[in-house]
């Protein structure tokens, strides 16, 4: 068989940009059959280690001197990791946020941002000083939609993903949030679940990333524009898992903390992350963000390290005051209304003092519709409810 050298970006390559350094031009792949098997080789112009990459593995340098690469994949077989036909569990429990931390700092550690993600992420009030700060990143489609749409991303496939977290959690990904055990054909592999799009990480209070969450780039309007990570899908009517061993993430609150904290005596709390994360610099203040108006149990819970997270704000941080921030549609939202009296009667029961927040409905719905639109601190309206 001939081998025949493909330029990445060009017509006739499967790359639109090089998978080892991400550029879209100057680098090479091709195909050539070893050992009655084809199999595909990058040579990459750029890349100066000699450390392999989630899918290639280094094997060298050419007579150039220019790194060369082979795809970890069988490429005429089903794609995905196949880690030794892993075993289908029954009883899944989330992983401890230790792991989680691990796990999903790796993931992210494996990723780039889309041009067009960036581009997005500016529009809606994120710097790229903040997209760095929060190591936001881009979520690839399903390996079954790169294959058979022909869909492109600069990331690697989630078979390749899943690799680099079987390496990171000895060969197991029973309770991560998001993978799952994929059955084609005869082969059992790990993979991952979920819609592409922008992916943002959720830390708890201690700063470990217990949760992810994917601002959908083809929401539907049931779905909605957010979904967490997760493989937590049910099961069939045989009563088998549809995803086997996966799990969800269950509600937590995440804390943003913005580049430089002003002052953390008061800490709002919003639903949402990304408004969380946009307003908290702007403040200069903490913030905990809640899933749902009415998911922020977590917040009075008793975590991993057998402390709950509103007595660590208190004690490592100062908090002394809430701001409760919810969308300005509370006023016609006789749930998102109750869910914050809610909230008002657990914060004071705490002893802190609570504040509720308002603004004029002509400067947005969220807060970070408010700051968009040029609205600053000064337009708001607060109200002090307790203590």
């Amino acid at each position: 068989m001939s081998m025949r050298f493909k330029e990445v970006g060009k017509r006739g390559s499967k790359y639109t940009q090089c998978p080892i350094c991400g550029k879209p031009d100057w680098c090479y792949s091709y195909e050539t059959e070893y050992n009655g098997k084809l199999t595909e080789y990058v040579v990459c112009n750029r890349f100066v280690g000699r450390n392999s990459i989630p899918g290639f593995r280094y094997i060298g340098q050419t007579k150039n001197g220019t790194a060369k690469f082979v795809s970890d994949n069988d490429v005429t077989g089903a794609t995905g990791y196949n880690y030794e036909k892993p075993v289908i569990k029954k009883d899944v429990e989330r992983l401890s946020d230790k792991k989680l931390d691990g796990l999903n700092r790796t993931l992210l550690a494996n990723l780039k941002l889309e041009d067009y993600h960036r581009k997005k992420l500016n529009e809606d009030g994120f710097t790229n000083e903040l997209i760095e700060l929060y190591n936001i990143r881009s979520y690839p489609p399903s390996d079954y939609d790169r294959k058979n749409e022909g869909l492109a991303s600069i990331n690697p496939t989630r078979s390749q993903l899943a690799r680099a977290l079987l390496e990171k959690n000895n060969g197991d990904l029973t309770g991560f949030p998001g993978a799952y055990i994929k059955e084609y054909k005869d082969s059992r592999y790990w993979t991952l679940a979920g819609y592409e799009g922008i992916i943002f990480n959720i830390q708890n209070v201690y700063g470990e990333v217990v949760m992810l969450q994917v601002r959908l780039d083809n929401p539907s309007p049931k779905s909605g524009k957010y979904k967490v990570f997760s493989s937590e899908a049910g099961v069939n009517e045989d009563g088998t898992a549809r995803m086997p061993n996966g799990c969800g993430p269950s509600s937590r609150i995440g804390l943003v903390k913005p580049k430089v904290i002003k002052d953390s005596f008061v800490c709002y709390l919003t639903e949402g992350w990304k408004k969380a994360a946009i307003a908290s610099n702007v403040f200069g203040s903490l913030f905990v963000t809640v899933q749902g108006v009415n998911s922020y149990s977590d917040l009075f819970a008793v975590n991993d390290r057998g402390e709950r997270n509103i007595d660590v704000l208190r004690e490592t941080y100062g908090v002394g005051m809430f701001v409760i921030m919810y969308d300005n549609d509370k006023f016609h939202n006789d749930y998102v209304l109750q869910a914050e009296k809610n909230l008002i009667d657990c914060l004071s029961g705490e002893n802190f003092k609570v504040a509720t927040s308002a603004w004029d409905s002509y400067m947005g719905k969220g807060i970070d519709d408010m700051l968009k639109a040029g609205y600053g601190f000064q337009g708001l309206k607060l109200n002090l409810v307790a203590g």
